[in-house]
Parts: C-alpha cells; sequence; structure tokens
C-alpha cells in the first residue's frame, strides 16, 4: 500500500481458476495492471482477458509459459471488457470505443486481423454466442432505452430480443440455445429474467 505524497497505487490483478471437482481455487497470473473478464478458449487451451484497451490470449494448458500474447486488431483498441469466442474457436466479437464516442461491436479472426464492424450503433456491447455459434446476444441502447439484440454472426440485419421500458443488460444463452437469460431492472429491481421466441 501506498501512502503520502506517492503516487496513485497501482493496480493489481490476480486471474484464479475454480475446480468444480475439489472445489480449489488456483492463481494461474498476477499483474499490475487491471486485467478484466477472462474467457475460456473452446478448447481450454487459453483465457480471452482485455487489458489496457488491448486484447490478449493467456496461455493456461500444463507446461505452456503463462505469458500474456497480444492479439493483433489493425488499429483498433480501447476494447472493453465485453468479448468472446466462438464455439468452433475461430472468430473473436469484442466491443471497442476506438472509432466512435460509444462502444461499438467488431469481429476478428481469433489468430487477429483486421476486425470487421458488426454493429455501429453506439453504445452496443457484445455479450453472448449461441450454442450453435450462428448468433450473437448484445445489448444496445437505443432511442434513450438499453435493450437486447441478436445479430447473425456472419452479418446481416439485427434482431431486437425486447422492448420494455426498463434497463435490460447481460444477455447469454442456456446451453441448449432456448433461452436467453439476462439481468433487468423491469421489475422495480434488478432480477434475472429469461427470453424466448415467444415472449418480448
Amino acid at each position: 500500500m501506498l501512502f503520502g505524497q506517492a503516487p496513485a497505487a497501482v493496480k493489481r490483478s490476480e486471474i484464479r481458476v475454480y475446480t468444480l471437482a475439489d472445489k480449489t481455487v488456483k492463481t494461474i497470473y498476477t499483474a499490475d495492471k487491471l486485467m478484466e473478464a477472462p474467457n475460456w478458449s473452446p478448447d481450454g487451451r487459453y483465457l480471452l482477458v482485455n487489458t489496457g484497451g488491448d486484447l490478449w490470449k493467456l496461455p493456461v494448458r500444463n507446461g505452456s509459459p503463462r505469458e500474456l500474447q497480444k492479439i493483433d486488431l489493425d488499429d483498433i483498441n480501447k476494447c472493453n471488457n465485453d468479448h468472446g469466442i466462438s464455439p468452433d474457436g475461430k472468430l473473436i466479437v469484442f466491443s471497442s470505443s476506438a472509432r466512435a464516442h460509444g462502444s461499438q461491436i467488431y469481429k476478428v479472426a481469433s489468430s487477429g486481423g483486421t476486425p470487421q464492424l458488426m454493429v455501429p450503433e453506439t453504445p452496443s456491447y457484445f455479450h453472448g454466442f449461441s450454442p450453435d455459434g450462428k448468433w450473437f446476444a448484445i445489448v444496445s441502447k437505443r432511442n434513450g432505452n438499453f435493450d437486447l439484440f441478436r445479430m447473425p454472426v456472419a452479418g446481416g440485419a439485427q434482431e431486437r430480443l425486447t422492448s420494455k421500458h426498463a434497463y435490460d443488460d447481460g444477455p447469454d444463452y442456456s446451453p441448449d440455445g432456448k433461452w436467453i437469460y439476462f439481468n433487468s431492472d423491469r421489475s422495480g429491481s434488478w432480477d434475472i429474467w429469461r427470453w424466448s421466441r415467444t415472449q418480448r
């Protein structure tokens, strides 16, 4: 801890893995900077994290060096903590405010490259792939209200999922793809809800 006239304290981040089988927690990486939102790759070989406005891979297999590997995103930075890897491991969809006054959504090959703008409306945030990898769920502020949408990974029109006058956030698919779970204050308090195609 720093005192007196010293500069602001350096943020320290720890990435930890919880093992369900034996209920143990292991710290696998520590850094004196803010690191956020570790996402497992489908093959379990690495974690996708953001730090310093960039995206990084952190190998987690035994024997792999625990060093961050920067993902080349061309001239895109200012990435936030809303990102994920497609079920087949080939694509990354992520949110960034590099080219607009607010977060937009891009996709890029998981090996890196030139990102493709998918959702230009701001602010918009990626939140999860469908299990079949054909769609991704987003939350976006439209006409002053945060609602849920989904979009084909291949590109195309966005589909609105909710339209209540409420703050809907954090959508993610159930493993069978039949539901999208999200949190919302639509009942007057923050609760977990789920959406299906029969609901708006």
